[in-house]
């Protein structure tokens, strides 16, 4: 079974171990569409400050992660992780089919990010898959 799968099906253990405010605020984002989008096996969250990349169920990029689960090695994970494991059970994420051309975005998704912490390429992308539904 895939990484993501085993994601899915054990979705309850990822959120053992994370504060009760951190459940609350997954299960709360894993209710909202589209927030998630899946190219491949990279996800990218849509947040309201900034966006990340996570490949679930072993890594996120942003700061909680980095700092809990990395450095103080306090937790498995965070709560995007847990969030997402909760919106891919209930089919709350968007899809994008991997192909060469999506490599390359994915790419330029990251840089993005990591240079300052949104993509507006991944917003555009999430804004055209919107119109196609």
């Amino acid at each position: 079974m895939s990484k993501l799968g085993e994601c899915v099906v054990n979705c309850e253990v990822f959120g053992e171990g994370l504060p009760q405010t951190s459940v609350s605020k997954a299960e709360e984002l894993s209710r909202k569409k589209p927030v998630f989008i899946r190219m491949g096996s990279i996800v990218f969250l849509l947040g309201k400050k900034e966006d990340h990349v996570l490949i679930p169920p072993i890594y996120c990029s942003c700061r909680d992660f980095k700092i809990n689960s990395v450095m103080r090695k306090r937790r498995g994970n965070c709560y995007h992780i847990y969030a997402y494991c909760l919106s891919e059970k209930n089919g709350n994420i968007t899809v994008i089919k991997d192909n060469d051309k999506e490599h390359v975005r994915i790419r330029v998704i990251i840089t993005q990010l990591l240079k300052s912490g949104r993509s507006g390429l991944l917003r555009k992308i999430l804004s055209e898959s919107v119109k196609n539904l």
